[in-house]
């Protein structure tokens, strides 16, 4: 593989993956986004769904990149 397509695997990466959830009333934000929960109740773990999203996102780059496959990632 060429580092081109390494550089382009890492970009479409990148484009993929996902924010964890802000919003203007931190109380429904994610606990991991960049300013975190006002709920003491939310814990640290995400709730919003990005942490899983990027996890699968970063199992198909390293698959495309010749790593483990698909199925051992999931």
């Amino acid at each position: 593989m060429t580092n081109t397509t390494r550089d382009l695997i890492q970009q479409l990466a990148g484009l993929a993956r996902r924010k964890h959830y802000t919003c203007e009333d931190s109380w429904y934000s994610c606990p991991q986004s960049e300013g975190g929960s006002a709920n003491e109740h939310a814990g640290t773990k995400c709730d919003c769904g990005a942490a899983e999203h990027n996890a699968k996102v970063d199992a198909i780059a390293a698959e495309l990149r010749g790593g483990t496959t698909l199925a051992e990632t999931l």
